[in-house]
């Protein structure tokens, strides 16, 4: 048993330290690809994503403070998701999660409406509820003072309609408990059923707000009826008796001023969650698109495997046309079409990546390597051969040089010996 304890704790040992922190993602993304524009950069993730039984690190790419797309590397393994489900997923709850705190920060920020998902405001429904037992406490004094049949039933209707207002209240009170817990759940633990979740807690928070403003005016209507029935009574505390029935009307003017916070979050939230679908499809599409572009700068810029098994250097393209084109070589390849034809591929080749155009950029790189490669077999003219005739002139000229060199030094000695 010590030694399964023992396997099971070096297996989980191995599996924290095989864990990709979201350092290690963004340097992957940064330095180990090149998805990267040159005015873009990456925003540390605060916490992976849940996807299934996985977690991701969803990291934002963004330009002047502008999201541009989504990356989506696994913790277990540094490489890009090729899942376009679960990517589609979880870029779009990386941006619903950016669209959320947005909205929250734009309505702790003004004047005119507040974020109600808050304690705050939850222990203000229950505070509201305590405010209404006291009103029910006025309306029972008057149904004690009112002796018609027709008085106590607008007493009782009024009591029914405020005890609806106190069941709303509550349920107002908890719905907005149950928000906070997922809108708590989300941000400490995201996972791509979040956005679900907290649109429905949300939205039901909001509705039953919504509720509770519709109780309180059906409450009101049912104590204004009271109170004109007081009116037209003739009962010797008329007076008193409406008062009683306007203190029983003092919940405070903050149920309305609620619901207009929810109806206003509703709608803002709403506008946020709807672009978050059409953001998802544009930033998909580019993930697609960056990939094509660090494939095509790894076949301009990195070292090529054919051009290292054929010439035996680790260059890249970029650098074997810089060779072949250099000025103390170029004039003296063999081929030099293919000299200039292979320039003009590369001159091709780097304006379509900077187009973005990165299909037609390796389609003129591979063009390049080929004509490079051509050249580069091809080499240098030879020497000329030389002519065995013209050698063997020259030597004879050389021999009948050296002998008139010869005789003319030493004519002297022959004349003398010719006449002695």
């Amino acid at each position: 048993m010590k030694w399964l304890g023992f396997v099971a704790l070096l297996v989980l040992l191995a599996g924290s330290a095989a864990a990709v922190t979201s350092l290690e993602a963004m340097k992957f993304i940064r330095e180990e690809n090149h998805f990267l524009l040159p005015n873009e950069a990456l925003e540390q993730p605060v916490q992976p994503i849940a996807y299934a039984d996985k977690t991701y690190w969803v990291i934002p790419a963004t330009a002047e403070e502008n999201v541009i797309l989504y990356f989506v590397v696994p913790t277990g393994e540094k490489t890009l998701s090729q899942d376009s489900i679960s990517s589609r997923a979880l870029i779009s709850t990386a941006q619903f999660l950016r669209e959320f705190l947005n909205a929250r920060n734009q309505f702790s920020q003004s004047t005119a409406n507040e974020w109600i998902i808050s304690q705050n405001h939850q222990r203000q429904l229950e505070s509201l509820a305590n405010v209404a037992f006291n009103e029910e406490f006025e309306l029972n004094i008057i149904g004690t003072d009112l002796n018609s049949a027709n008085g106590q039933t607008l007493v009782s209707a009024a009591k029914r309609k405020l005890q609806n207002l106190q069941e709303s209240m509550a349920f107002s009170s908890q719905a907005i408990a149950l928000a906070l817990q997922a809108e708590s759940d989300f941000l400490s633990k995201p996972s791509t059923e979040s956005p679900q979740q907290i649109r429905d807690a949300f939205n039901a928070a909001f509705d039953s707000i919504q509720s509770t403003e519709n109780s309180l005016d059906e409450y009101i209507l049912s104590v204004n009826a009271l109170k004109q029935f007081i009116s037209t009574s003739n009962h010797p505390r008329a007076a008193q008796l409406i008062k009683q029935a306007e203190i029983a009307l003092e919940l405070p003017s903050s149920i309305r001023q609620l619901s207009n916070n929810a109806q206003a979050m509703k709608a803002y939230l709403d506008t946020s969650y709807a672009t978050v679908s059409q953001l998802t499809d544009q930033f998909i599409e580019l993930v697609s698109t960056r990939q094509e572009r660090s494939q095509t700068y790894s076949l301009l810029y990195e070292p090529d495997t054919e051009i290292r098994q054929k010439t035996g250097q680790k260059i890249s393209l970029s650098e074997f046309v810089g060779s072949i084109q250099d000025k103390s070589q170029r004039p003296y390849w063999k081929n030099q079409e293919k000299v200039a034809s292979l320039q003009d591929n590369w001159d091709q080749a780097e304006k379509s990546f900077r187009q973005e155009n990165y299909e037609l950029a390796r389609r003129y790189a591979q063009a390049t390597k080929r004509d490079a490669l051509t050249v580069y077999t091809d080499g240098f003219p030879q020497a000329p051969k030389t002519d065995n005739t013209i050698l063997f002139y020259a030597a004879g000229g050389l021999t009948v040089l050296l002998i008139g060199t010869y005789l003319y030094q030493n004519r002297h000695k022959i004349i003398q010996k010719e006449n002695p």
